[in-house]
């Protein structure tokens, strides 16, 4: 991880920012443009599935609208986050299952903010890739190994996961190892 963050930070001017709810989300993007400028690359990392992303309390998305980014929200989004990003920004989702299909909260996301999105199809972790220009690409690792009956799940980490990078919205490419 620590070489990950080392990579990043020869290639982007990071600031890491912590938040636990949509609105605390909107204000920290605000707040990042204000003091640094329009951001190129942003990395949320979260609990995740297919239709949320989780940014506090309500991990299964039970109906705690307030901690969560979800499908409802593409407008809000434009609304809230769109000027405060540069133009065509990237955005790696390190929240699993985000990007499952053209359903998804990832495609979601790319869509509203005219941004590139790599997203996992289940649930994993991401691993950066670089070129001359920064990222390049995203490799997700994880596998699905149990589900325990407190609704808890294990998950393995050594092994590839499909995963998917969107453009307005739509699979531009599907990536594993």
């Amino acid at each position: 991880m620590r070489h990950q963050l080392d990579r990043l930070r020869s290639y982007y001017r990071m600031v890491v920012v912590e938040t636990d709810s949509e609105s605390g989300f909107y204000e920290k993007v605000a707040q990042v443009d204000s003091k640094y400028g329009k951001i190129s690359l942003m990395v949320i990392g979260a609990h995740g599935t297919s239709s949320h992303i989780n940014l506090g309390w309500d991990w299964w998305g039970l109906g705690y609208d307030k901690y969560n980014i979800d499908l409802s929200d593409e407008e809000e989004l434009r609304k809230m986050v769109a000027h405060h990003l540069a133009e065509h920004p990237t955005i790696v989702l390190q929240a699993c299952s985000s990007g499952k299909d053209e359903r998804s909260i990832g495609a979601m996301i790319s869509k509203a903010l005219n941004a590139k999105v790599y997203a996992p199809e289940n649930p994993s972790a991401g691993s950066y890739v670089f070129n001359q220009h920064g990222i390049s690409d995203v490799k997700y690792f994880g596998e699905l190994e149990e589900v325990h009956k407190d609704g808890t799940i294990t998950i393995r980490y050594d092994k590839p996961s499909p995963s998917n990078v969107f453009l307005e919205g739509k699979i531009a490419s599907r990536g594993i190892l």
